[in-house]
C-alpha cells in the first residue's frame, strides 16, 4: 500500500524547499477544477484520483524536471494536447485500437501508442510518461511512451502506480539513494538533477578448498 501522492508530495515539497529552491520556485500553481475537466474531456475519459490530486496540487512543473531521471510534470492543458497528438498520428499509421485483442494481457512492450494512455510527464526529446488506463488487473501502472519505440512498461514497485512513482521519488530525494539508477543532485542554480553515477565494481574474493584462491603467489 503506497502513501496518499499529497504526503508524497509534502515530501518532495520539503526536500526541494530545503535543498534545490529554484526547483522549489518553479512548480505551479494547482490547476483550476475546470481545467482538469476541460482536459479529461478532450481524452474522452476521467482521469486516475491520483494524477487528479496531483494536479490540484501543482498544473505542472513548467521546464523543471522533477521525476528521474529528466522528466517535468505536464499541466492539464499539456496532458490533453499531448494526448491529442499522439492520438492523431497513431491513428493514421496504425489500425484503430479497437482491433486490438482487450481480453489479452497488456504485455511489457506496448503499441506505439494506445488512446487509455494518459501522458503526465515528459523530457526534452519527445518521450512521455503515462498511465495506462486499459482494463486490466495492471490498471493504472506507469510507464514509457519512447518517441521511437513505443510503450515499455516493467515490473518494478516504484512504476505500480503514480502513487508508487511519487513516494519512491521522496524517498530519493531525502535518502540520495538510486532511482532507476539516477541519484539526485543539486546545480549550482539550486536546480534538482539526476545522475547516473558509474557504477565501482567490488573485487571479489573466490573461496575455494579452504584457501583464497584470489590470493596472489609470491
Amino acid at each position: 500500500m503506497n502513501a496518499p501522492i499529497g504526503d508524497s508530495w509534502n515530501r518532495i515539497e520539503a526536500w526541494l524547499a530545503q535543498h534545490a529552491p529554484a526547483t522549489f520556485a518553479g512548480l505551479e500553481a494547482p490547476a483550476a477544477p475546470e481545467a482538469i475537466e476541460a482536459a479529461e474531456t478532450a481524452v474522452g475519459m476521467p482521469f486516475p484520483d491520483e494524477l487528479r490530486h496531483s494536479l490540484r496540487r501543482h498544473d505542472g512543473t513548467g521546464y523543471h524536471g522533477l521525476l528521474a531521471p529528466f522528466y517535468r510534470l505536464q499541466s492539464a492543458q499539456e496532458i490533453a494536447a499531448t494526448w491529442e497528438l499522439h492520438v492523431a498520428v497513431h491513428e493514421q499509421l496504425s489500425p484503430p485500437d479497437g482491433d486490438e485483442d482487450e481480453s489479452a494481457p497488456p504485455s511489457d512492450h506496448g503499441p506505439w501508442w494506445h488512446r487509455k494512455w494518459i501522458p503526465f510527464a515528459a523530457d526534452d526529446g519527445g518521450d512521455h510518461l503515462v498511465i495506462d488506463q486499459r482494463p486490466s488487473p495492471v490498471r493504472g501502472r506507469v510507464g514509457l511512451a519512447a518517441r521511437d519505440d513505443g510503450g515499455h512498461f516493467r515490473q518494478r514497485s516504484a512504476e505500480a502506480s503514480l502513487a508508487a512513482l511519487f513516494e519512491a521519488t521522496a524517498t530519493a530525494l531525502e535518502t540520495g539513494d538510486r532511482l532507476d539508477g539516477y541519484r539526485p543532485l543539486v546545480d549550482g542554480e539550486g536546480e534538482l538533477d539526476w545522475e547516473h553515477p558509474p557504477v565501482v565494481p567490488q573485487p571479489q574474493v573466490w573461496q575455494g578448498r579452504g584457501r583464497r584462491a584470489a590470493e596472489s603467489t609470491p
